[in-house]
């Protein structure tokens, strides 16, 4: 199956109309417009690229860096490194949201532990479809 159909379906599975991943963003002419929420993995050019997409009041959280902050106040958006470890509060209401599906998480594969440059190699090479998680047990597949 073709790269984009998996991503297409990916998106669907989970909710969503259309999915924008850095690769599609480089386009000169923005494909989506009007964002509520960015959120960057990536940083440099893709950050960059993403302050134009989103709408007046939007939000970028970057992972990676530092946003601008005068390019977030000359397009109208509020922009955050989130840095800070999740409490233990953040992971029970994350585990709450999961359990009644109102949000859900993508797992791509689940590595044993004695696999980990496997995993390692597939998530630096961006080939995962979600996350990529290692198990500490031995019956993982």
């Amino acid at each position: 199956m073709a790269k984009e159909t998996m991503k297409a379906i990916l998106v669907n599975k989970y909710g969503g109309n259309e999915g924008v991943t850095y690769e599609r963003v480089e386009k000169p002419v923005p494909i989506v417009n009007d964002i509520d929420l960015v959120i960057d993995t990536v940083g440099g050019d893709t950050q960059e690229r993403s302050w134009s997409i989103l709408k007046q009041g939007g939000r970028l959280v970057s992972l990676v860096q530092f946003p601008s902050q005068q390019k977030a106040e000359e397009h109208g958006v509020t922009a955050t490194l989130a840095s800070n470890l999740p409490t233990p509060e953040d992971i029970m209401k994350l585990g709450e949201l999961m359990a009644n599906d109102i949000i859900k998480a993508a797992i791509d594969r689940i590595y044993p532990l004695n696999e980990a440059p496997e995993a390692m190699n597939q998530s630096e090479h961006r080939h995962g479809r979600g996350r990529i998680l290692l198990s500490v047990h031995s019956d993982s597949k």
